[in-house]
């Protein structure tokens, strides 16, 4: 059997004869306030993907995370409607896994003082999404040291305020989702360092944005439809090979914006605090 799919109200410990050894993809689909993953995953040596369903009306209190620890090619896990556990009870890493999704979550208890970071727990991690997560205030502790990470999708996380300054560390990422996150209000300046950025979703965000900043990015750059609602952009600080984009922006869609375009040697003077604001 390569899929399993577990639902009902079944409690965990009636499954301790259960044995699904062939098995790479699991499905848990339960209705419950506590769960507890049942005993006989760490036996399922051939797991790759594991789904966690809540069907309840409110977020459940997941334990035995651990059994997963030792699962060496266990690659994915999604979460729908559970309150996730501290980082810290994540003791042993789980090197091999590569893309979490998020989905109703509450993950404050997760993400705050929290000593374990992002890349000690998950080393190898490539995909992080998390949609309407209502109480993501601050991405994960570490994050900006995921050094594999390759895509970041936040959608309708509405209390999200702003992504850390360490993002533009994220050397390998190539897409970053921003949907729906009304109260972000800018992005860090490190952003332009993030030199394999192809895809950058801003829809439904920063209508409020009054500066920008993108020098040193690529003049291949596309951006997206979304930049056109920036109705209360007034300034952007840019260099010769972007400017163009601005200038038509600027002429069919954001007649209100100042474009500042500052050369590398301005760029250079501005670093030595002699440049000019």
């Amino acid at each position: 059997m390569k899929n399993c799919c577990l639902a009902g109200e079944t409690s965990p410990s009636e499954w301790s004869d259960i044995q699904f050894p062939e098995a790479e993809v699991l499905i848990l689909d339960f209705y419950s306030m506590n769960y507890t993953l049942p005993q006989f995953i760490e036996k399922m040596v051939k797991l790759e993907i594991l789904i966690i369903v809540n069907r309840g009306n409110k977020q459940a209190k997941l334990t035995g995370l651990l059994q997963l620890s030792n699962l060496t090619k266990f690659k994915k896990i999604r979460l729908e409607k559970i309150a996730v556990p501290s980082l810290n009870s994540i003791t042993v890493p789980l090197k091999s896994l590569e893309k979490i999704s998020l989905i109703m979550c509450g993950v404050s208890e997760a993400f705050t003082n929290c000593n374990v970071k992002i890349p000690n727990a998950f080393s190898d991690l490539r995909e992080l999404d998390m949609g309407y997560c209502h109480d993501l205030v601050n991405l994960p502790p570490g994050i900006g040291h995921s050094v594999h990470l390759q895509k970041l999708s936040i959608t309708n996380c509405q209390n999200l305020s702003a992504l850390p300054g360490e993002t533009g560390r994220l050397k390998d990422l190539e897409m970053l989702r921003l949907h729906a996150c009304s109260r972000l209000r800018e992005l860090p300046g490190s952003i332009r360092e993030l030199q394999k950025l192809k895809f950058l979703d801003l829809s439904c965000c920063l209508r409020g944005l009054m500066k920008l900043d993108l020098r040193r990015c690529s003049h291949k750059m596309k951006l997206p439809e979304s930049v056109k609602k920036l109705v209360q952009l007034e300034k952007m600080i840019c260099d010769d090979e972007t400017s163009t984009i601005w200038e038509h922006l600027k002429l069919r869609h954001l007649p209100q914006l100042n474009i500042d375009v500052r050369s590398e040697q301005n760029n250079s003077l501005a670093w030595l605090g002699l440049g000019l604001n």
